[in-house]
């Protein structure tokens, strides 16, 4: 069972939202899903060289021990795109859409091709 699926994928001028949904029962966050955060350190080593504008300003290995499944997926996003060749300049942003079971990941791309792949892919990745 998915932990995270990609409802919807809207491309915009300035940037292409990904709205995620998850099941109400399974916990969003990388905390209670083990060795997830560090397996992807392995897989993906650019993580470790993200940094968030969270209201914490700490590195992202740190960040991303505990944070919610949907933002680690925005910078898996972003670390895929950065080994397909974007910049590392492209960000992103992640918002909860209360009320609701979903996510918006906002990012902010250079190619829209590029970061529905990467989206797909770091699917995979976190699963």
């Amino acid at each position: 069972m998915s932990v995270l699926r990609l409802r919807r994928v809207r491309v915009l001028d300035e940037r292409v939202d990904l709205v995620l949904a998850f099941d109400a029962e399974d916990a969003p966050d990388v905390a209670r899903r083990g060795a997830a955060a560090e397996r992807l350190l392995e897989w993906l080593p650019g993580l470790a060289r993200h940094r968030c504008s969270t209201e914490v300003d700490r590195p992202f290995t740190q960040e991303m021990r505990d944070t919610e499944m949907p933002h680690l997926f925005e910078h898996v996003v972003l670390e895929v795109m950065a080994c397909a060749g974007s910049p590392r300049t492209v960000a992103g942003h992640t918002v909860w859409r209360r009320g609701e079971d979903v996510f918006r990941v906002s990012i902010f791309d250079d190619d829209d091709a590029v970061c529905a792949g990467a989206a797909r892919l770091a699917l995979s990745v976190i699963e």
